[in-house]
């Protein structure tokens, strides 16, 4: 007696092939009942599909189906009819079936226009063996990217995919059908900078010439590092090479 599959999957048919051999190991073939069980002894198990079956001269295998609704160890028995001593047995392992959960987050819920965010899903299988999953990246409804991942029983896998707004507004995220993240875009901002000197008009000559005040601000607004470097603009309009910088 000899599985198809060990382990199978509760809910799930397993074939379970029956071959009569002689002593020697050689198939005989059959003109008998044979009379197959799950249990100890040669009764159906509840929940399993099992048979009496009979096979002919012609025939050295015969199969049956069983199922079985627990993940636990299943002992399947045969015998003949005719003759009970002949009997033979095998184990079927059953498992729970896959069972899989996808979640996710975001990295930035607050962008700018044409700024990237980044989506990871994290897929995990708690049931009993691996299992498949596709997990589908949306923005406002609309699939931007998936990705298919096969998880070993037990485990977890992440798969990240960036999408970016071309509008500004409140536009959102999504994986399969989880609930939708909110992402507030803003208008693309722009650096700034000022300087004011001492003195804005110098003479022939040497003169020295200091910076009265300077920032700088980042597109969002927060002060940045810089340095000031200066050049002449001459009467003529032209720009001289740098002059001078500030040493921060």
């Amino acid at each position: 007696v000899s599985p198809e599959s060990s382990p199978a999957v509760t809910g799930e048919n397993v074939s379970i092939d029956l071959q009569c051999v002689d002593s020697e190991g050689r198939l005989v073939p059959l003109s008998d009942d044979i009379t197959v069980g799950a249990t100890e002894g040669t009764l159906p198990k509840e929940n399993s599909q099992v048979a009496t079956l009979t096979t002919d001269s012609d025939n050295y295998t015969t199969s049956v189906l069983l199922t079985n609704a627990e993940a636990e160890e299943t002992t399947l028995n045969a015998r003949l009819d005719g003759n009970p001593s002949v009997s033979g047995s095998a184990t079927v392992e059953f498992n729970s079936p896959a069972n899989l959960t996808t979640t996710y987050d975001v990295d930035n819920t607050t962008v700018e226009v044409g700024e990237d965010v980044t989506v990871t899903a994290t897929v995990e299988n708690t049931g009993g063996v691996s299992g498949e999953e596709t997990v589908s990246f949306q923005a406002d409804g609309t699939e931007f990217a998936n990705q298919t991942v096969t998880v070993d029983a037990g485990n977890s896998t992440t798969v990240s995919a960036a999408t970016s707004f071309d509008t500004a507004g409140t536009s959102n995220v999504s994986v399969n059908d989880e609930p939708q993240t909110e992402i507030t875009v803003e208008e693309e901002g722009t650096a700034s900078a000022s300087v004011t000197f001492n003195d804005q008009t110098v003479q022939s000559g040497n003169e020295t010439v200091t910076v009265a005040n300077a920032n700088y601000a980042l597109a969002d607004g927060t002060a940045g590092d810089y340095v000031v470097v200066a050049h002449v603009v001459n009467d003529n309009g032209s720009i001289t090479d740098p002059v001078g910088y500030s040493s921060n």
